[in-house]
């Protein structure tokens, strides 16, 4: 049910106008469309800048605590937005909307997702670019480096990406824009911000199939755990091909 920003009086589908301050409900929409065309401009911009200023700051080995900067602001923009907006965000984390079905696709999707990226992404970026960076290249320096790997990448990037893309930015174009619009935006600001144009070429589609399970399922859950299973994965695989073993993590957690 909608209400009314100016009075939170509850407003009937068919309502022109606030039956408790009379403000007209065209007006209404036309302040809540400009409020969440520019909350998205400011969300994508205060990613867009935080993820320029850590793909400049990854041109180098850079310690764990400035990491750890990077990544605690990433969690501050994302909270600071989401709040803002918690009361339509909240629902997104009840279990009441949790099928088995969502559950099925959840554990499918990212077998194939770790097919496309590990095997035949890999193999275009070596053809076209002689190049396959490591994941663990990049962590190979600090002190238990598939921990800290699997903190940033298999925990907070499906929780709070999720959350800042499939949560606070999907509810907010969804005020602006149908539905498959909103899939279609979110992910390509999801992979865009990745500030990578050959990642882009899976992110995009990946970032469509999240934001699909967002719609179809009016829940996070679904998207986290793809989002889990693909980049945990992912991570392992690359781990194996790095170190030539496989990571085990009650070695880390001991």
């Amino acid at each position: 049910m909608k209400t009314c920003s100016n009075c939170a009086f509850l407003l009937g589908d068919e309502d022109r106008f606030c039956g408790n301050c009379g403000i007209s409900v065209k007006f209404e929409n036309t302040k809540r469309n400009l409020k969440s065309t520019q909350l998205i401009i400011a969300f994508f911009v205060s990613m867009l800048v935080l993820h320029l200023i850590s793909n400049f700051a990854y041109q180098e080995s850079i310690a764990l605590s400035t990491e750890l900067t990077l990544e605690l602001i990433f969690i501050g923009i994302t909270l600071g937005f989401s709040l803002s907006d918690w009361s339509a965000i909240k629902p997104l984390y009840s279990f009441k909307n949790l099928e088995w079905k969502g559950l099925v696709t959840s554990l499918v999707l990212p077998l194939i997702s770790v097919v496309v990226v590990y095997f035949l992404i890999s193999e275009v970026n070596l053809y076209l670019f002689e190049e396959d960076p490591s994941i663990m290249e990049d962590y190979d320096y600090y002190d238990r480096p598939f921990l800290w790997a699997f903190i940033f990448i298999s925990l907070v990037a499906p929780i709070f990406e999720e959350l800042a893309f499939r949560g606070f930015l999907y509810n907010q174009m969804r005020d602006i824009a149908s539905a498959q619009t909103t899939i279609l935006a979110t992910g390509f600001m999801f992979a865009l911000i990745h500030l990578s144009l050959f990642s882009f070429i899976w992110i995009f589609p990946f970032g469509i199939a999240l934001g699909y399970l967002r719609y179809k399922y009016k829940t996070l859950w679904w998207g986290m755990l793809v989002h889990f299973l693909h980049n945990t994965a992912v991570l392992a695989m690359d781990y194996h091909e790095y170190y030539g073993q496989w990571p085990l993590l009650e070695t880390y957690f001991s």
